[in-house]
């Protein structure tokens, strides 16, 4: 029995339309359509590919040139002439397939590797979903064979000064991090060793150790005088002598002296006991003999500063100031001698060894 009505619509199926220019006579523009004597009806004028007499029609829904399809009828917009070849093929009909339900799309409808890393929805997979051995954990992690192992590297592991402190965070050497003996004098800065890091039984064995064996004389006088046990320590602020930090005699030698004048504070200060006028000692080369150089006395209300000449003079010059304290070298004129009744000359004793009377007369 024939089909009756359109044919079944042929999603994505290209199908031969049957030929029509058997009617063609110049006049008519209106043609049903058919494959194998069904009829067909294309949704849309795009879906006709047709040719006549060997030229490409134009689709046009509009109908003002080429050619239309309204249901199964194609419309030319001018009517084929007599003779004519006409041919055409039917490009089908597309399916709207719609959205798959819910767990309709399970591993047996998946092409294989047809799910991609860009397929994968951030966070998708977890530890949850993979399949490797062992436990996991914030201390673990994934070897090669797809199992779950602790990290642990050792020494074989690591190149050759491929740690250093840049590599490390704070506080993570600890005791459990060094073999017993690792830490040697060559590991040990110099002066990093202070008392606290001394074991008690390091102590007593010093104190025990009263022949000081094994130490230079200069050590052993340093551990008799360092009776703390306590290490060269440095020292800040002023140096009384009083207490446990005290100068030896004599131990200040010029190599240890810094002595820098500025404009307020003098480089050395003869300072007086409270009843004795300071005073500069100036001794001989073996220490027997000396001069001083004296302050006045407190009386006196004296402040004043003595410049030196440049030079060291000639024979028979004085030291003369200038009435500001600026000293130099210089004889006495007979212009400096005038109006003086008396002149006396005293010799490096204090003694008046001459009396000239009238010297200026």
């Amino acid at each position: 029995m024939a089909y009756i009505g359109n044919s079944p619509t042929s999603a994505g199926n290209y199908q031969i339309i049957d030929d029509i220019s058997g009617s063609f006579n110049g006049s008519t523009t209106n043609f049903a359509l058919a494959v194998g004597g069904v009829s067909i009806s294309p949704g849309q004028t795009g879906q006709v590919i047709a040719a006549v007499n060997g030229i490409v029609q134009e689709p046009d829904d509009a109908g003002s040139a080429g050619f239309r399809i309204v249901n199964n009828t194609i419309v030319f917009a001018a009517a084929p002439t007599s003779g004519h070849a006409f041919w055409g093929v039917f490009q089908g009909s597309t399916i709207d397939v719609g959205i798959p339900s819910n767990d309709a799309v399970d591993a047996v409808h998946l092409k294989t590797n047809s799910v991609t890393n860009v397929k994968m929805a951030d966070d998708a997979i977890g530890l949850n979903e993979l399949s490797a051995t062992g436990t996991a954990s914030s201390t673990a992690f994934l070897r090669g064979d797809n199992s779950w192992a602790a990290l642990s590297i050792d020494s074989g592991q690591l190149v050759a000064g491929s740690v250093d402190l840049s590599h490390m965070s704070a506080n993570s050497v600890d005791s459990d991090q060094y073999t017993n003996g690792s830490i040697d004098t060559i590991h040990i800065g110099d002066d990093q060793v202070t008392a606290d890091k001394l074991a008690n039984s390091i102590n007593t064995a010093i104190a025990a150790n009263t022949a000081k064996t094994g130490i230079t004389s200069g050590q052993a006088s340093a551990i008799t005088a360092n009776t703390a046990k306590v290490t060269n320590a440095t020292h800040t602020g002023d140096v009384t002598g009083s207490g446990a930090l005290t100068i030896a005699n004599d131990a200040v030698t010029t190599a240890k002296l810094n002595l820098i004048s500025t404009a307020s504070i003098p480089s050395i200060e003869a300072r007086s006991d409270g009843t004795t006028d300071g005073y500069i000692r100036l001794n001989c080369s073996s220490n027997s003999h000396g001069i001083n150089l004296k302050s006045p006395p407190h009386s006196a209300s004296a402040s004043y500063t003595l410049t030196f000449p440049t030079t060291d003079g000639n024979a028979n010059e004085l030291l003369m100031s200038n009435g500001s304290g600026v000293l130099s070298w210089s004889k006495i004129t007979s212009s400096q001698m005038s109006g003086l009744s008396t002149l006396l000359i005293i010799n490096s004793a204090g003694t008046t060894v001459k009396t000239i009377h009238g010297a200026g007369s």
